[in-house]
């Protein structure tokens, strides 16, 4: 199920905010929440909701002999670890593996075809968090199984994220702060991301369909420039609307959660974007991989190419998503060690617009490297951008795409910069709550709209 469908806001949510005032009791509301959760994860796969609870007894059952010190803490840590992670191979990149070896042996290994959990990748990196914390004393065990699943499985992040560490919300699920004035920010919050979704990210990714689906095929430089610029758009605004979602439910139930998009596409270099971009993945694999293997200060360069190469696998089985976490990776190195130490550029305005703008088209060049799993058609449409394969130049459809929805692209781009916020935080419009009933409002009742009217409401990370 979808936040962006109608089921989920006019019947799921409203009746579980409901529930969930009914009685001020903490340990009812948590109890309501971790009824929805459950209930939310079921309408996917619902055989994989014990493959979910299943997982939790055996990390939270280990966590509490780790966190004692016990003759086999040692061991059980090491035990849970290999099984988290054997858990997310499995469902995940079994196919890849076997894909692999056929190639490499020339054998004919038939695939598993499994259906991949919902959420996996999101709620694995969340457990494992918690037990590495917890070996580390950076976390305590939690008092209760039922609030160590409520965290694992809380609706408004469990499939997507943000991943969100226990020590950060464990105070929260046992006592946390309700108001008018947070379920207003909620609302809002949700009604950004709603939109962001239906409204941009749907029509974006239309477009980026309508071009592949056309007779064209990326057979011009424009069409393959233009569907990719807007793939770059859905992404952000698919992502990052699902994100805020996440964060203003959160927030109407009590609960703060860090933002995990600060306007990627402004950054002025690919280390910048990444501080910008997907906030808790980037943070995750700094703390618990890029600083234990020694960071910056013990063979920083095998380390990053761990980080970009884990990444990568981390986003999906396909060989596509490997050769993005290189790519980044080889960004990264020459960022760092050539163009900071040995390119100067003097006259301030000059190196803003040249960094961002070289940032932009390597950004660009990356989202066509994570779109296109079929290596032949990535290579292809890569020549294209780059004028390495002479096609023409442009094409009467892309041209006429262009014509028809060039408002709409230029409204896209400048949402895709803090200026409107800026301009509503300036305006002081950001603490009135009457501008934010009313433009919450607008923007449920717009993407409410939308959703009766369009077809296409994809999310793209739920493959992750």
């Amino acid at each position: 199920m979808l936040f962006s469908s109608i089921t989920f806001l006019y019947l799921f949510l409203p009746i579980c905010i409901l529930f969930y005032f009914l009685n001020s009791n903490i340990k009812y509301k948590n109890f309501i929440l971790l009824f929805f959760s459950l209930l939310f994860y079921s309408f996917g796969e619902p055989i994989y909701i014990f493959l979910l609870i299943i997982i939790c007894i055996i990390n939270y059952v280990c966590s509490i002999y780790i966190s004692k010190e016990c003759r086999i803490s040692n061991l059980l840590f090491i035990f849970v670890i290999v099984l988290d992670i054997f858990v997310i191979f499995y469902f995940k990149y079994i196919d890849l593996f076997i894909e692999t070896i056929n190639n490499i042996f020339n054998v004919r290994l038939s695939f598993i075809n499994i259906p991949l959990p919902l959420g996996i990748s999101f709620y694995t990196f969340q457990i494992i968090s918690y037990i590495i914390d917890v070996k580390n004393k950076k976390s305590k065990v939690s008092d209760s199984f039922y609030n160590f699943l409520l965290y694992v499985s809380f609706f408004p992040q469990l499939i997507a994220g943000p991943i969100i560490k226990y020590n950060e919300v464990s105070d929260m699920i046992i006592e946390r702060i309700e108001s008018d004035n947070k379920i207003l920010d909620g609302i809002y919050k949700f009604s950004i991301g709603l939109s962001k979704k239906v409204m941009l990210a749907n029509t974006l990714g239309a477009i980026t369909e309508s071009i592949a689906n056309s007779s064209v095929t990326y057979n011009s430089f424009i069409s393959a420039w233009v569907s990719m610029i807007c793939f770059s758009m859905q992404l952000y605004f698919d992502f990052s609307g699902y994100s805020d979602m996440a964060i203003g439910m959160a927030k109407i139930f009590g609960f703060d959660f860090k933002e995990n998009f600060n306007y990627p596409y402004i950054a002025s270099s690919i280390s910048d974007f990444w501080k910008r971009w997907h906030i808790s993945l980037t943070s995750f694999f700094r703390e618990y991989i890029y600083i234990p293997l020694g960071g910056k200060y013990t063979n920083q360069i095998r380390n990053l190419l761990i980080v970009w190469l884990l990444t990568g696998i981390w986003h999906g089985a396909h060989y596509n998503f490997i050769l993005w976490g290189i790519y980044y990776f080889s960004l990264i190195m020459l960022e760092k060690f050539v163009i900071m130490k040995y390119v100067k550029i003097d006259n301030l305005y000059i190196k803003n617009i040249l960094c961002h703008a070289i940032t932009l088209f390597l950004i660009i060049i990356g989202n066509t490297i994570f779109y296109f799993t079929n290596l032949t058609k990535l290579f292809d449409t890569i020549s294209i951008m780059l004028l390495i394969n002479r096609s023409q130049f442009s094409d009467v459809y892309t041209i006429s795409l262009l014509r028809e929805n060039f408002i709409f692209l230029i409204i896209s781009i400048l949402f895709t910069t803090p200026y409107v916020t800026e301009l509503i935080r300036d305006k002081g419009y950001i603490v009135n709550p009457y501008f934010k009933t009313i433009v919450s409002a607008a923007l449920i009742l717009l993407s409410t709209f939308e959703l009766l009217t369009q077809s296409y409401n994809p999310f793209l990370y739920f493959r992750f």
